[in-house]
């Protein structure tokens, strides 16, 4: 069991477990999302030989990050750990980590990067008495892209680059490439596998390791915080094309015109919606187009999401899911809220919602009419 995440109101509890040919580790933690785009979490882990017969290391890990954008996290790190040396005791280990965090849309996925920089603050004296580690910082580069599949396939790839310290610079020393797929089996459960392939070339003998990777992660139900942001990510859907019967589209990317203004509205909006607030947009015309160069946004002045090349048959829906892949990041007021949706000419029509609840929805017909219905989304 790789994750294990249980609810508690604002909070959750994610249990940890890993085993490879070279190593095992354990591990369980805390976290919760705060206002204003801050969270907090704290976990503590403990790492074994691959024959879990030796223990090799303890570590507890606090760690404060703020939401700076749409696109960019901060996230600082401080880990306490105690290291075992060749003769069966312990010495004491201090880091500082400092990690950028990046995510943009891309296709039917998102680009994702991440940066991290990281400086012990004491003195490691591990493998002798004479030997002393002062040099303990690194610095990591990762970069990758996860796919959406129709339905509940998942896929992702990224390759990482480790760096050390060597004189007044930073020294390639280790490269790591990974890809790894899922399969939702159901809203709790999810199956995974991946494949990492690492190579070091700081050694005067480079060496590479290929390791094979199996996950079951299984979320419990959680209890949902009012007038809170969710303290556990949910799943949330990717972006979807609907036909007129409510059934999935699954169209290819081809040369098409793009959607003229009147041929697009905004058909239904739900500020509190499940598993989060969704928009859908309704294709009424006879042919078919694309919404390259669509937005839709919260403010004229705000890029909010940019459409690709979304395929939109006659009578299409397009149903998008907040922070799902290849759909819209920003939140809906369930207060009412201003939408705007704007053509590539620059061109746009607005809405603008009422207060809602939890059981109901707000439909718009065609001459803007809004109505409180119970959710309907994708029909």
């Amino acid at each position: 069991m790789r994750w294990l995440v249980i609810g508690l109101c604002c909070f959750s509890i994610p249990c940890l477990g890993q085993w490879t040919e070279g190593s095992g580790w354990l591990g369980v933690g805390v976290d919760q999302v705060l206002p204003r785009g801050w969270a907090w979490s704290a976990q503590y882990e403990n790492r074994w030989d691959a024959e879990l017969t030796r223990h090799r290391i303890g570590m507890v890990d606090l760690a404060v990050e703020r939401k700076l954008d749409a696109h960019w996290d901060f996230n600082v790190q401080w880990r306490f750990a105690e290291v075992r040396n060749k003769f069966g005791g312990y010495v004491p280990r201090k880091r500082l980590a400092l990690r950028v965090l990046g995510e943009w849309d891309a296709g039917q996925g998102e680009v994702k990067f991440r940066s991290m920089w990281a400086q012990g603050v004491n003195d490691l004296k591990i493998w002798s008495e004479g030997e002393i580690l002062n040099q303990d910082r690194a610095m990591r580069l990762r970069a990758g892209y996860q796919h959406a599949w129709n339905g509940p396939w998942r896929w992702s790839c990224d390759a990482e680059s480790f760096f050390e310290p060597k004189d007044l610079s930073w020294a390639f020393q280790q490269s790591r490439f990974r890809f790894e797929w899922s399969y939702r089996l159901s809203n709790p459960i999810t199956l995974g596998a991946g494949y990492i392939w690492t190579q070091e070339w700081s050694q005067k003998d480079p060496w590479s390791s290929h390791v094979i990777s199996i996950q079951a992660n299984w979320s419990l139900a959680k209890r949902k915080a009012s007038d809170r942001e969710p303290s556990a990510k949910p799943l949330i859907p990717g972006a979807q094309v609907y036909d007129s019967n409510g059934q999935p589209v699954k169209t290819l990317i081809e040369k098409k015109t793009v959607c003229s203004v009147d041929e697009i509205r905004i058909s239904e909006v739900h500020a509190k919606g499940d598993p989060a607030d969704y928009v859908e947009l309704h294709h009424p015309g006879a042919n078919t187009c694309v919404l390259t160069g669509w937005r839709l946004t919260e403010g004229l002045e705000d890029l909010g999401h940019l459409f690709g090349p979304v395929v939109m048959p006659e009578q299409a829906r397009w149903l998008g899911y907040q922070k799902g892949i290849g759909s819209f990041k920003f939140g809906i007021s369930a207060q009412g809220e201003t939408l705007f949706l704007v053509h590539p000419s620059g061109e746009w029509t607005r809405i603008q919602t009422l207060p809602q609840g939890d059981d109901t929805s707000q439909t718009i017909d065609s001459e803007g009419n809004i109505e409180q219905l119970s959710p309907s989304p994708g029909y």
